[in-house]
């Protein structure tokens, strides 16, 4: 699967919600380096799921980056949670349940 999301971004990987990589520029819009336009997502069986990474990772000194919810503009069931680690990795969990 390669997908250009309209010229800014480039995905390749098996179909959703299967393994892929993702390049593009940070969403944050600040310059690439490291631990800032990169992100490891990682998929999750339920929103609680999510909702118990994205507060584990807070409580353990990560910082918010996207309050867990649905991200309609992924799709109707992208359900995702974003942070930082405290080194400023970019993470995320996913459900597309």
């Amino acid at each position: 699967m390669g997908d250009d999301h309209g010229g800014r971004w480039a995905s390749w990987g098996a179909p959703d919600p299967g393994p892929h990589i993702t390049v593009g520029p940070p969403f944050d819009g600040l310059a690439a380096k490291v631990g800032n336009g990169m992100m490891i997502s990682f998929l999750a069986d339920d929103h609680q799921t999510v909702d118990r990474f994205h507060a584990a990772a807070l409580a353990h000194g990560g910082s918010n980056e996207g309050e867990p919810g649905l991200r309609p503009h992924y799709g109707p069931t992208f359900y995702a949670a974003y942070v930082r680690d405290p080194d400023g990795n970019k993470l995320n969990a996913v459900c597309y349940k």
